[in-house]
């Protein structure tokens, strides 16, 4: 990503989990975030056919597509492949399921608002350009 949009960073969670997403949701827009929600890899490709957020999280284990299954589709598309992308799991090897994946960080789940826009900070700190 060369330079952040005007306005709040536009995030996308991607997880199998609603109450999850609910609340993970709740806590970044109380933030001041635009935050986008979506239940599973084929929803998320037709969000990302209509605007391209800034950070993607994406949840490892979900029904149908594994989540770093996702996250390599994504690193190399063309057009999703620079969106910055943080895993999002409860595994023991999520670190190195990262890697292997091509995502740009990880958290453990659980999780908490402090350590998600520690990571996004993180993340803007190192792809946003002024």
């Amino acid at each position: 990503m060369k330079k952040m949009r005007n306005g709040s960073p536009y995030i996308i969670a991607v997880d199998d989990e609603k109450e999850f997403l609910m609340l993970f949701k709740a806590s970044l827009v109380s933030k001041g975030y635009d935050v986008d929600t979506s239940l599973n890899g084929n929803h998320l490709w037709e969000k990302l056919s209509l605007k391209l957020p800034d950070i993607i999280f994406l949840d490892i284990q979900m029904k149908g597509i594994h989540g770093g299954e996702l996250c390599r589709q994504l690193k190399q598309n063309k057009t999703t492949g620079d969106i910055p992308i943080i895993l999002l799991s409860g595994n023991d090897n999520t670190q190195q399921l990262a890697e292997d994946c091509g995502a740009d960080g990880f958290i453990n789940k659980p999780s908490n608002t402090k350590a998600i826009v520690a990571e996004i900070d993180r993340i803007f700190a190192q792809h946003v350009s002024t």
